[in-house]
């Protein structure tokens, strides 16, 4: 298993010397930053995110949406999203061993990360998909592209 981290931010470089220092930089690649994670999410083993705050709400509803198994901080919509040892696992952000415990246990146990993958599909589809919530990410990004498909028809 190796390591693949997307993103140009400012600690790009000092993680790539870290690496190096482990002895490790031949399993770790860095990718830039893209709007679009898709691809990678379908692919992932796993997401991890350790951020301490809410700026990256958009990138676990999209990796979650994608059925990429996610190991979160307890924090901002994760706890909405994740139900632990379920769906994905939460974290105490400033307790790193409780990420590598949920990483293992992914890895170790291929059977609960496939059960784990359905059953984030499952909450998205159940959580976003069919809300009746009108603020919700989902009916948010449904309205949006049908005022586009609208725009688009009327030119």
């Amino acid at each position: 298993i190796g390591l693949l981290i997307v993103g140009d931010g400012s600690y790009r470089g000092h993680l790539a010397r870290y690496a190096r220092s482990l002895g490790i930089s031949d399993q770790v690649v860095f990718e830039r930053g893209r709007e679009d994670l898709t691809s990678y999410f379908k692919t992932a083993y796993a997401l991890m995110m350790p951020a301490l705050n809410t700026d990256f709400e958009t990138t676990l509803e999209d990796a979650a949406a994608a059925g990429c198994p996610i190991i979160a901080a307890n924090v901002g919509i994760a706890p909405k999203i994740i139900a632990h040892g379920k769906n994905g696992y939460l974290c105490d952000p400033k307790v790193p061993s409780e990420f590598w415990a949920a990483a293992g246990n992914l890895i170790r146990n291929p059977a609960s990360r496939s059960s784990i993958k359905q059953n984030i599909l499952a909450t998205m589809q159940e959580k976003y998909m069919t809300s009746n919530d009108k603020d919700s990410h989902a009916h948010l990004f449904a309205r949006s592209w049908e005022a586009a498909i609208k725009v688009s028809r009327e030119k």
